[in-house]
């Protein structure tokens, strides 16, 4: 499974997250929250946050069960 998730973000162009290194995503106020392993943290803003949320949390238990 591929183990970095490519985002395009309307204002800042692409986001890659490296899926080995997330630690929490969490959403709220139209936004994904995600914090990383050394405690960095990333918000992402999306009219469809909920099937952001979905998309990144399948890619994360897709890299680990496979």
């Amino acid at each position: 499974m591929k183990s970095v998730y490519n985002y395009k973000d309307p204002h800042l162009g692409n986001i890659y997250l490296v899926i080995p290194k997330i630690r929490e995503v969490s959403k709220g106020l139209g936004g994904i929250m995600i914090v990383f392993d050394n405690g960095d943290k990333k918000n992402i803003e999306s009219k469809k946050p909920d099937e952001l949320m979905k998309s990144i949390v399948d890619m994360i238990e897709a890299y680990h069960t496979s």
